[in-house]
């Protein structure tokens, strides 16, 4: 649609590159928005776990190594985006259903669920991003390991938004399960939110305060969310 826009005479010239320019405008923010948080989690979770002590221009300059470093990533991957599919939007949606779930997953229970854990947390990250990435592997190479009729192979040619729901599943279920193999959270008097790093993990130093942010939420909150809710399945119902 968005060619056609362009190419054909429904927009005169003048509107047609201010189109064009708020379409580059809305990448270039798009994309120094993503760069700016990957450099900041690599930085804070990673480097200044190890490196306590780093000035503050080593961080700096570690933001910017590994802003680079994400640039050459994003270059290198464009040729292989047209193996998973050869719509721009499917591709899009398909990886963020490969990828989301589990942080999904982990951010509602956290929210709503007094008894999940820290640990619980880091291990649903890790093994639901492991098998969402393991799908874009599967699905990038055409790799056929197993039979199709079996259940992963199954998996394996699922719908990308079905199979979304599934890892969903999965991670809520593995989420649970491993906060209730483990000890209740002590919760203290203020109820602050604690961060945990894989640093954390892969040290065996995670503790069990509490999973993930959790607000609790005023009435006029709920009522607020009730309402926005309400306002989107009447959209949703619209368009159906």
């Amino acid at each position: 649609a968005y060619p056609t826009l362009i190419a054909s005479s429904l927009l005169p010239v003048g509107i047609k590159g201010l189109v064009l320019a708020a379409v580059l405008a809305a990448i270039m923010s798009t994309l120094s928005a993503c760069l700016n948080s990957a450099a900041t989690l690599f930085t804070m979770d990673f480097y200044r776990y190890f490196k306590p002590d780093a000035s503050e221009r080593k961080q700096i300059l570690v933001g910017r190594l590994a802003t680079t470093i994400m640039v050459l990533i994003g270059i290198l991957w464009i040729p292989l985006t047209k193996f998973l599919s050869s719509s721009l939007y499917v591709y899009l949606q398909s990886i963020q259903s490969f990828i989301s779930p589990p942080i999904t997953a982990v951010f509602l229970i956290g929210l709503f669920w007094k008894r999940a854990t820290a640990r619980a947390a880091i291990w649903t990250l890790l093994v639901g991003g492991a098998i969402g990435l393991s799908r874009i592997f599967f699905v990038l190479f055409d790799i056929e390991l197993v039979d199709s009729s079996s259940i992963i192979g199954q998996l394996i040619d699922m719908n990308f938004l079905h199979f979304a729901v599934f890892l969903f599943l999965v991670s809520s279920a593995m989420m649970i399960a491993i906060s209730l193999l483990e000890a209740a959270p002590h919760r203290g008097k203020d109820n602050d939110a604690y961060t945990i790093s894989f640093g954390n993990l892969i040290t065996g130093t995670a503790r069990n305060d509490i999973s993930a942010s959790r607000a609790i939420l005023p009435d006029s909150t709920w009522l607020l969310t009730a309402a926005l809710l309400v306002l989107l399945v009447g959209i949703w119902s619209s368009f159906a």
